[in-house]
Formats: structure tokens, C-alpha cells, sequence
């Protein structure tokens, strides 16, 4: 059994390795919400209301990555993302060679670091005795939210229910650090920014059968067609901001007129970004957003009474993306990549057509 040196070593603990940290000294999130309205009862079954809502996160992790894999500090260079200080970009392909190593013989083996030769830019890390460092669950980011909320409530008379909801928001947040070296973090469109969202849900009583305005004489009619009820639950929301890689912002906008699968952007918006340049473009750009999502959700429901008040049967017919609409996703924003512009996955699920009986009793 080998017993764990401990703090023997001093600092040569650990030399030459990988670290993951925790920061244990990290604050609590704290959320703050806050809100005010008017309501107004435009008639007797209508009911319409506007509402403010704002929302401030502070403690949030931070990152330096679209992710939220942490905060890297020192990590192996691969010609863009250093985590020395950015002036040293000016030393170009200097920064890839390889020269006498320092720590020969300090660091041990099998360390890439304990070799004959090492590279110019791990010895302008800023620990360059270690490999990545990178903390996990470190404090100090923030989020912004701020919507205007607009509802109209029809409560359920003459057969209909319906509920309808319009909100327009904008989220911003300072979460990341675009350039690991970065000595503060960068705010930018959020995560889960969404500026326009609709929903809207009705339950439908058809008029037909015993006790509506279009019923028969004859109680086994008035069985069939009787007891239709129609529902409906609709939902458009804004796509997200896309995830951007390393990249260069050309300044040409990323919108185009009729924008299609195969070319869902400009793609002149872009260009590779170059080896030894600091990336200055956000992770997240609220001008470049996947599809909207577009999409109904229906059921048709039949109440018959089987046996006087006491027995019920309830049959069901739900479709689930009614009428099949596809939600297109995976947006490719590789410069070099040969699907670029082009949506090449689908987000959602072809129509689902469920069937049920319920027997009450």
C-alpha cells in the first residue's frame, strides 16, 4: 500500500500535473425578483392584465467556455485560447517552439512536462510547473432579466375556456470570460434568451346534443353527438442564441431576407479566427438564433353517460405536434465545416396520435 504524501513534498506536490479545484470559499446564489401590473375585468367573463418583471442572479458560476465546465487558469496551448497574458500573442509561432526544459529533473516522469524540451508558451503560463487548472464551481457571474407580460383570461361560459399569454423579454448575462486571460468577465446575450414567447390554451364545448342549441328529438342521437369537447394548447417562442465557436466577426450581419435549411445565415458574418489572436467574439450573439419553435398540441375528448349519472366513458383522441411541424436544430457555425449555415438536425418529434378510454364509476 502506498501511503499519500501529504504536504511532504512542500511545493513540489502534485508537479507536473492536472488539477481540478473547487472553490470552497464560493458565495450562495442570491435571486432577486421583482414586479408590478394592472389588472382589468374588460367584461364580465374577460379578463386582461399587463405586467412588469424584472429578475437580478448574482454568486453564479462562471465559466470560460459556452459551457458550464469552469474557469480554466492555466491550460495547454493549441494556438488560440491561451491563458498567458495576451500581449505574448505577438510572439507568434515563437510561442510553439521548443526550448531547453527548466524543470528537467524537478518534475517527474511520465509528466509531458518532465521531458528535454518544452514550449515556449507553457513557460508563460501562469503556472507553467502544472498542467490544466481548471476550478469548478467558482462564484462571481450575474444575470439580468426584464419582460413585459401581457395575458387575457377568458373564464370557461357559452362553452369556452381560453387562456392567452404574449411575453417580450430580454436576458443578459456576465457569466464567461471569452479569453481565458481575461481579467473580468464579458456580458453578452444569455443562455436562455428568448425575447418573444406566445402561449395560448382553449378547451371548446361543441353546441351539439342534449341541453346546447343544436340537439335532436331523439336520445340515441343525442348520444352520439353529444358531450364533444375540443382543446388546444399552442406555443411560439424564439429560438436561443447559438453557441458560437472561436471566430472572427467580419461586422457583415449574420440575417438574411428568406433565410432556408441549407443556408440559414450569412455566412459572411464570419471568418476562421487567425492562430496567436485573442478571440473577442461572445460565445452567445442574439443576432444568430436557431428556429422558433411553432407548434399545437390538440385533443378531441367524448363524455357519455353510460348508465344513468353513476357510469361515465370517456374516450380520448390527443396529437401531440398536431400538424407535424418540424422543429429544425443543430445550426453548424464551423467556418471550415462543409455543412456551414446549414440546420442539420431536428429538435422536435413527428406527430404523436395517443388513444384512450376511461370508465368512471
Amino acid at each position: 500500500m502506498i501511503q499519500p504524501t501529504g504536504s511532504t513534498l512542500g511545493l513540489k506536490t502534485l508537479l507536473g500535473s492536472t488539477l481540478s479545484l473547487y472553490d470552497y470559499n464560493r458565495r450562495n446564489i442570491r435571486n432577486y425578483r421583482w414586479s408590478f401590473g394592472f389588472q382589468h375585468e374588460v367584461f364580465r367573463d374577460l379578463q386582461a392584465e399587463i405586467n412588469y418583471v424584472g429578475q437580478r442572479a448574482s454568486n453564479l458560476i462562471t465559466s470560460s467556455s459556452s459551457s458550464d465546465s469552469g474557469r480554466v487558469i492555466n491550460a495547454g496551448w493549441n494556438g488560440t485560447g491561451g491563458t498567458f497574458d495576451q500581449n505574448y500573442y505577438s510572439l507568434g509561432s515563437r510561442l510553439n517552439a521548443r526550448i531547453a526544459n527548466p524543470f528537467k529533473g524537478l518534475i517527474p516522469q511520465p509528466s509531458s512536462l518532465a521531458g528535454d524540451a518544452i514550449t515556449v508558451a507553457q513557460l508563460l503560463m501562469p503556472y507553467p510547473e502544472f498542467g490544466n487548472i481548471a476550478f469548478s464551481r467558482t462564484s462571481g457571474g450575474s444575470s439580468y432579466y426584464n419582460s413585459m407580460q401581457i395575458g387575457i383570461n377568458k373564464r370557461f361560459s357559452h362553452g369556452l375556456n381560453m387562456q392567452f399569454a404574449y411575453t417580450l423579454s430580454k436576458q443578459i448575462e456576465k457569466l464567461r470570460y471569452i479569453e481565458p486571460s481575461d481579467p473580468a468577465l464579458s456580458q453578452m446575450t444569455g443562455q436562455f434568451d428568448n425575447p418573444h414567447r406566445v402561449s395560448m390554451g382553449i378547451i371548446y364545448e361543441l353546441p351539439f346534443g342534449a341541453g346546447k342549441p343544436l340537439r335532436s328529438e331523439v336520445a340515441v342521437v343525442n348520444k352520439f353527438i353529444g358531450g364533444w369537447q375540443w382543446s388546444g394548447m399552442y406555443i411560439y417562442q424564439t429560438g436561443p442564441a447559438v453557441a458560437l465557436p472561436a471566430v472572427v466577426a467580419t461586422g457583415v450581419s449574420p440575417s438574411i431576407a428568406n433565410p432556408t435549411i441549407d443556408h440559414w445565415f450569412n455566412g459572411d458574418s464570419m471568418k476562421v479566427l487567425p492562430a496567436f489572436t485573442a478571440r473577442r467574439i461572445p460565445f452567445f450573439w442574439g443576432d444568430l438564433r436557431t428556429p422558433a419553435i411553432n407548434n399545437w398540441d390538440m385533443a378531441f375528448l367524448k363524455n357519455t353517460m353510460v348508465y344513468q349519472e353513476r357510469v361515465k366513458l370517456q374516450f380520448r383522441f390527443e396529437m401531440i405536434n398536431a400538424f407535424n411541424r418540424v422543429w429544425f436544430g443543430g445550426l453548424d457555425t464551423g467556418v471550415t465545416s462543409p455543412t456551414y449555415t446549414k440546420l442539420t438536425s431536428q429538435a422536435n418529434q413527428p406527430r404523436n396520435i395517443q388513444l384512450g378510454l376511461k370508465l368512471s364509476f
